[in-house]
């Protein structure tokens, strides 16, 4: 694990700041991400993301995006995403991190193109490893 590089910046999109505050611990322990930001819902997410989408840096490299949430949740920010996409600078691997063990969030959630995987909450170790592994992958393929 230790020839992997941490991804340089995760984004957080939960409504659940206690939660947020563990996923942020985590991704900094395990070192899979340098820096991270969060959302407390999808319009806030949607709101940055239209703001520096022609800034490479700052667009993250990694989201995950939580399914209930005010405002806008998970599914309505995939819908935006996918609209705003082709105007971002970077390729961003989305995994949806929820609670719910509903089969039809998960199977949803594995169905839309944008979702690389649906995790349940809360996100273990191991979970962050094989999630880390596979952003790697899609950078070194684009950037390839």
């Amino acid at each position: 694990m230790s020839d992997i590089k941490p991804v340089p910046l995760a984004a957080i999109i939960d409504d659940d700041s206690c939660y947020e505050f563990t996923l942020k611990k985590m991704l900094s322990i395990f070192n899979i991400a340098t820096s991270v930001i969060s959302f407390p819902d999808g319009k806030q997410a949607i709101d940055y993301l239209n703001m520096v989408g022609a800034y490479p840096a700052q667009i993250p490299d990694l989201i995950f995006l939580d399914i209930n949430m005010p405002k806008m949740d998970g599914w309505g920010f995939l819908e935006h995403y996918c609209k705003i996409k082709p105007q971002l600078q970077k390729i961003t691997s989305i995994y949806m991190l929820s609670s719910s063990i509903s089969n039809e969030d998960a199977q949803q959630a594995k169905a839309h193109a944008e979702v690389s995987d649906y995790l349940i909450k809360p996100a273990t170790k191991g979970d962050l490893q094989r999630v880390l592994q596979e952003v790697q992958r899609t950078i070194t393929k684009t950037a390839g």
